[in-house]
């Protein structure tokens, strides 16, 4: 019986990558239970509502969270990402040394170099975050005000990322969006991100060399 019904009936499934039988290939990492494991199962390799939020293969779980971990060091070994959004923004599960603790879900913002927690479990993110809070949890309307501006479309590699980062004081306007490869982005503002993080307030930037 499916853990994600409220999810199902509000989320249509815009583009479907998952195979008759996912492989049991998920990776070994503390953060990964088995709500975890239901959920790549059930809704892996699937993108919803246009691509307003898609949810990663197995492999995508490795390579999203190896991507995460390089641009938020202090993410290593403790969580596992499960999906993103239109925006490029990841969502994670967390694992804790103490048993005891509370679930909860980070969502990992590349383009504003932060991290937030939402202190709900991966099941429940799905059938009441995404569900109630849909605006809220993957910036909806902004979604739709960028789609009736432009005719170009997502596919499961893409994204709609900053021009200029927010962290570099870009934007936060659909003029400072593009569409661009999701793996592209998230090492595009890595790069940006650790060579700025320790600049002074006011401080500018002459020079960007990217290495990718």
């Amino acid at each position: 019986m499916t853990s994600f019904v409220q999810f199902r009936e509000k989320f249509s499934v815009h583009l479907n990558n998952q195979k008759e039988v996912l492989p049991a290939s998920l990776p070994d990492f503390p953060a990964i239970d088995e709500a975890f494991r239901t959920c790549i199962a059930e809704l892996g390799g699937m993108s919803f509502n246009a691509g307003l939020y898609q949810v990663f293969t197995p492999d995508g779980v490795k390579d999203a969270t190896a991507a995460i971990e390089k641009m938020f060091p202090r993410t290593a070994t403790k969580v596992a990402v499960f999906g993103c959004d239109w925006s490029g923004r990841y969502f994670a599960t967390t694992s804790h040394e103490n048993q005891t603790a509370l679930p909860e879900t980070l969502l990992l913002e590349p383009g504003v170099g932060e991290i937030f927690r939402i202190p709900v479990g991966i099941e429940e993110f799905h059938n009441v975050e995404l569900v109630q809070y849909t605006n809220d949890a993957l910036a909806e309307n902004f979604f739709n005000e960028w789609r009736t501006s432009t005719d170009e479309e997502l596919n499961p590699t893409s994204c709609v990322g900053y021009n200029v980062p927010l962290f570099l004081a870009g934007k936060d306007t659909i003029e400072n969006l593009s569409v661009i490869d999701r793996d592209v982005y998230i090492e595009i503002c890595t790069q940006l991100f650790n060579e700025t993080m320790s600049l002074r307030e006011g401080q500018s930037i002459r020079d960007i060399r990217m290495s990718l």
